[in-house]
């Protein structure tokens, strides 16, 4: 059941005010509930076996809502929730190639919502990779257990481990008066075999509120049936099966009514079995918020072949079997928050020497109450102390670095990069010429006047990476969760 603030006649006031306050009091205070854990020591070995990540540092925990044992997260309510991660893995012996696969699960369940993969090269440099991920979860009972799992996927006996101070998962608690959509896939699907886009289908439908969102099963489009701002997160997973060599790279993005989202673009680079390495599987996934302009526009997730000659099969591993780890989650947001969303129309490096932040020209929504951006800065300040969310991706076409590491993060002042909110990706450039990664992160406890910058480096070949598409977007959440109660006589 969805409940709603509705004008409320005078005389009632009073009476209703003390029922609502008793009633209600915990529901209110769980909404935007929020815990960042993350790993300082680091150093964990990952190999073919589930790893679980535990969690040594404790950035903010609203204990309401959550508690930390080891790996297990315990989330104390039921409802929605907003989930990230990223973590960093490094090469610790051996040479060539390994791939990780993240995850999350839910109560011992495997969750088809936020699916990542890193790819380890080590030739050039290319010693380090990155899993990053999110989407929105439904948490049915109280008390559930969540956690993030990790595993490898390739068959080369070389070293992996999770490195110090660069992985981390962040919680958001949402609001059931929202409306949701949750779709995913218990089914295969041919995906791209050319540059043509192809439209992910979705037979799965797990949460459709009809108030904000139609989907025929089995269907590529979603409806948004409301205007306005929408949180929205796509992870579509798949394998070119398992012996092929053949190196393979695949994009996705969001399109709406046809049109692509400036700053949805991300990729997945798939190398196949070349010295029986066995890395042939992954996902490639994106998270953002958008505004539509107009009722009942039509959303799609759609993917395209970068690089490479084989089918890559949607929801399918390398040894042939069905896997349920594509998915779609979105959140219709209120529009009376506050909200920034910009583009860029450069080419800002996003592989530099040393950690670099990236500007912003194009400013497509700015509510200058929460917000303010010095023309084509780099700065997002906020005017408001509070918590914020803010998720960015970039994307570079015909990158130009062979054997490139490029990681992404966050700065607050200026100050080092945040151990949590981090992405990157690795580029070939060798017939698979592109590369995209996004991240989302959570502001706890931000001064007005603080501002956020989004920052990269290089971690592998030297050399620049333009960033042709790149945006972010960012969200006060004292204005998300505001609530407003009007007396009338």
């Amino acid at each position: 059941m969805k409940v709603f603030f509705n004008i409320i006649p005078h005389c009632l006031f009073p009476i209703l005010t003390l029922f609502f306050l008793l009633s209600t009091k915990v529901v209110l205070a769980q909404n935007g509930a929020m815990a960042i854990y993350r790993e300082a020591t680091g150093g964990d070995a990952i190999t073919t076996s589930n790893f679980d990540h535990n969690w040594d540092t404790t950035v903010r925990q609203d204990s309401t809502s959550y508690s930390l044992s080891g790996a297990n997260i315990t989330l104390k309510n039921k409802g929605h929730y907003l989930v990230l991660y990223g973590s960093r893995f490094d090469s610790t012996s051996g040479n060539r190639r390994s791939e990780i696969q993240s995850h999350l699960r839910l109560d011992g369940v495997d969750l088809p919502i936020g699916w990542s993969q890193g790819y380890i090269r080590r030739a050039g440099g290319a010693n380090e990779t990155f899993t990053a991920s999110g989407g929105i979860v439904q948490v049915d009972t109280a008390n559930e257990i969540l956690l993030l799992r990790s595993f490898r996927t390739d068959a080369n006996g070389a070293g992996v481990q999770r490195t110090t101070n660069a992985a981390a998962i962040q919680i958001l608690k949402l609001n059931e008066t929202w409306n949701y959509l949750r779709l995913s896939k218990t089914g295969t699907q041919i995906g791209p075999t050319s540059s043509s886009w192809e439209e992910v289908t979705y037979n799965q439908q797990d949460e459709i509120d009809t108030d904000s969102f139609t989907h025929t099963n089995g269907s590529e489009d979603i409806t948004l049936v409301q205007k306005g701002h929408y949180l929205i997160f796509a992870n579509t997973y798949g394998t070119i099966g398992s012996t092929s060599s053949n190196r393979t790279l695949v994009r996705q993005r969001l399109t709406l009514g046809g049109t692509q989202i400036d700053g949805s673009l991300t990729t997945v680079y798939i190398r196949g079995n070349q010295n029986s390495n066995s890395c042939q599987e992954g996902a490639v996934t994106t998270g953002m918020i958008i505004e539509t302009t107009a009722a009942n526009q039509i959303l799609n997730v759609e993917v395209n072949r970068g690089a490479g000659t084989v089918a890559w099969t949607i929801n399918q591993d390398q040894g042939g079997s069905t896997v349920n780890r594509t998915a779609l989650t979105i959140a219709k947001l209120p529009d009376s928050a506050d909200y920034i969303r910009l583009d860029d129309s450069g080419t800002d490096n996003f592989n530099p020497a040393s950690l670099t932040p990236l500007g912003w020209d194009t400013e497509d929504e700015i509510d200058t109450s929460s917000f303010t951006h010095p023309a084509t800065d780099s700065r997002l300040q906020v005017k408001n102390s509070g918590d914020y969310l803010f998720l960015t991706t970039l994307f570079a076409s015909a990158a130009g670095v062979s054997r490139s590491v490029s990681n992404q993060g966050w700065t607050i002042n200026d100050g080092s990069l945040l151990p949590y909110g981090q992405t990157g990706n690795y580029n070939r450039n060798s017939g698979a010429n592109d590369v995209g990664h996004w991240s989302g992160t959570l502001f706890s406890g931000l001064s007005a006047s603080d501002y956020i910058q989004v920052e990269a480096r290089a971690l592998g070949a030297a050399g620049a990476v333009a960033a042709d598409v790149k945006g972010v977007q960012g969200v006060s959440l004292k204005s998300l969760f505001k609530r407003r109660v009007i007396v009338v006589d």
